[in-house]
């Protein structure tokens, strides 16, 4: 991987973190995606998947939990602790992302999912990144934070459809729509593109 390819994942991961988790700023997340699944739609082994999801999910830990450094400036004794919770958890957290990479990557070699439905495809990319978030909400203790569907808690009538769906539910249902507007980005569809953002 060069440089420039590394950069452009923890940059890429940094700024879904930041803008999902403080910005709150779609416009941003959209980019994100799109970004994101341009370059990975191009990724053709594992290891080139796995290192740069997990480059892109150390990104999105440090722009999202950025927070987990404040616990350890309490007291000077402290401050060697530090760079755990700045480098060490998001290092280890990141490779959560790699799951819904490497999928795809396989799905693209063994299903034909580059070349299946455009719903299709875009519904089963979505599956790929929920299996990701159930998996680090519940393994090793579980971190249930920064879900996808957390973006929707600044509307507390929207969010409601947690109710529903549960939070998972409203997760897949974001990460669908992120999906369906990137793809439809990738492939030029433009028409349908603004139907899906204004629905």
């Amino acid at each position: 991987m060069t440089p420039k390819l590394f950069f452009n994942f923890l940059f890429l991961g940094l700024i879904l973190g930041v803008s999902q988790s403080f910005l709150l700023c779609f416009p941003l997340i959209i980019f994100v995606y799109y970004s994101f699944l341009k370059k990975v739609y191009k990724i053709t082994t594992y290891s080139n998947g796995f290192f740069s999801s997990w480059i892109f999910g150390t990104g999105f830990f440090i722009g999202s939990m950025h927070w987990m450094i404040s616990p350890f400036l309490v007291y000077e004794k402290h401050f060697y602790l530090i760079p755990l919770g700045a480098l060490v958890f998001p290092l280890l957290m990141g490779l959560f992302f790699v799951i819904p990479v490497n999928l795809i990557i396989l799905g693209k070699k063994y299903f034909r999912l580059k070349d299946a439905k455009f719903f299709f495809k875009s519904f089963l990319i979505s599956l790929f990144f929920l299996l990701s978030e159930i998996l680090r909400s519940k393994l090793f203790g579980g971190l249930p934070l920064n879900l996808t569907a957390h973006i929707w808690a600044f509307n507390s009538e929207f969010i409601q459809v947690a109710k529903i769906f549960g939070v998972f539910g409203l997760s897949f249902l974001t990460i669908l729509w992120f999906v369906l507007i990137s793809n439809l980005l990738i492939e030029k569809m433009y028409r349908i593109f603004f139907l899906t953002v204004i629905f």
